[in-house]
């Protein structure tokens, strides 16, 4: 339970600060090109689309805590996956059930970041079977980093070196999922899927990939310490 607690704590505090400090920088963005029209609406369409950059941000903040206090994959990734799937599904309701404008917050983001901004609103308000394999499926593939953060048993310090490529090759991966060319690859095998489920079932299979290398090659969490 203290882990659980630390954790949650760390996971939580890292996500409002990341979602405070890229809402700033997109808002101020915003601000410089279109003026402060619609403000509100605006931020409240961004804060609600950096979501998911904030929840791998965090997530991999909160692996290094894992590293230190834990020592069992099986409780790390319970720990990782409860706080992933609670702060994601958490949102989702907020978009689903109450009336929070975020179009113009979406079209307010840069080019380069709008997919998995537009990606939080769409999967929010899709069908029960979409919301779930969708928000399941992203909350295991931010999981499912830790591995990184343990792969070398010799060289512990270097998970600290791969994690910021791990947190940006996280974004750049989903976000290639959620382009046209991802939904080709089931035409052309004859599976005429919706768009949000095909993400979901190529983000799912890559946590999967990255939880296989964890269990065969990345060495076992330290734990035992007590965190400062």
């Amino acid at each position: 339970m203290k882990n659980l607690a630390t954790s949650s704590l760390r996971f939580l505090i890292t996500f409002m600060g990341s979602i405070l400090c890229v809402s700033a920088v997109f808002i101020t963005n915003s601000l410089m090109e279109n003026g402060s029209k619609n403000l509100m609406e605006t931020l409240y369409g961004i804060s609600l689309a950096t979501v998911p950059l904030a929840v791998i941000v965090a997530s991999f903040m909160t692996f290094f805590n894992l590293n230190r206090t834990t020592s069992s994959r099986f409780k790390g990734y319970g720990i990782i996956l409860f706080l992933t799937t609670f702060t994601l599904t958490a949102t989702a309701a907020i978009l689903r059930y109450v009336d929070v404008p975020s179009a113009q917050g979406i079209a307010a983001l840069p080019a380069e970041y709008r997919l998995i901004g537009s990606w939080m609103s769409e999967v929010a308000n899709a069908p029960w079977p979409e919301f779930s394999a969708g928000l399941a499926a992203f909350a295991f593939f931010a999981a499912t980093f830790w591995g990184l953060t343990r792969l070398s048993r010799s060289r512990p310090l270097l998970g600290a070196f791969v994690a910021p490529g791990g947190a940006i090759a996280a974004l750049y991966v989903f976000s290639l999922y959620l382009s046209g060319p991802a939904d080709v690859l089931f035409t052309l095998v004859g599976f005429n899927i919706p768009r949000l489920m095909t993400t979901a079932i190529l983000t799912g299979a890559s946590g999967l990939a990255l939880f296989l290398l964890d269990v065969l090659i990345a060495r076992k969490p330290a734990g035992g310490r007590r965190d400062a």
